[in-house]
């Protein structure tokens, strides 16, 4: 049992986390081995997540002046966040190819959010882990910008390069025609 110098701890560490975090998901297990967890959190520590177990009164009070204070509301029962502080897309693509590998009656999505955005239930999580993440596109963006400069370097060297051809074949047809 905490003392409540102890909850005010845990509900101020927490309060930091949540203010630090760009987006979260709340997942629902039942019936999950302390074993698997132990797994899904190192899975979901090398796609750069979070996870965390917490009392629904110390999370929804921590929760409080954060950018995803809204998903307070899916805390019900027996619930995981999954806290990402840098891409959520790769967050929601990592949480639910975890729960792929493990038995999907176990555990669930019940919903999430980024940060200063609107609730997502289920379906929008899945949803959001179908878009490309950060780096993907960045390389998008880069690609966008050095198509119009590599297009227009090969219309410029175009004309040079039937110059040339043209002088090629006329100086072949005089060498021809004097011979």
């Amino acid at each position: 049992m905490m003392t409540r110098k102890e909850k005010a701890e845990a509900v101020k560490k927490l309060n930091e986390k949540f203010r630090k975090a760009q987006g979260a998901i709340v997942l629902d297990f039942k019936g999950i081995k302390a074993t698997e967890l132990i797994d899904i959190r190192k899975k979901f520590i090398v796609g750069g997540i979070e996870y965390r177990v917490v009392k629904n009164t110390l999370a929804k009070l921590a929760l409080k002046g954060t950018g995803i204070e809204k998903i307070s509301s899916y805390l019900v029962n027996n619930n995981g966040i999954a806290i990402s502080y840098d891409d959520v897309v790769v967050m929601a693509k990592t949480v639910l190819a975890t729960i792929k590998d493990k038995d999907k009656d176990k555990m669930t999505v019940k919903g999430g959010i980024i940060a200063g955005g609107e609730l997502l239930d289920a379906k929008g999580v899945r949803m959001l882990s179908e878009l490309p993440g950060k780096n993907e596109m960045r390389s998008m963006f880069l690609s966008v910008l050095t198509q119009v400069p590599r297009q227009m370097l090969l219309v410029m060297s175009a004309a040079q390069r039937n110059m040339l051809n043209v002088l090629n074949a006329q100086k072949q047809k005089m060498e021809t025609g004097n011979n």
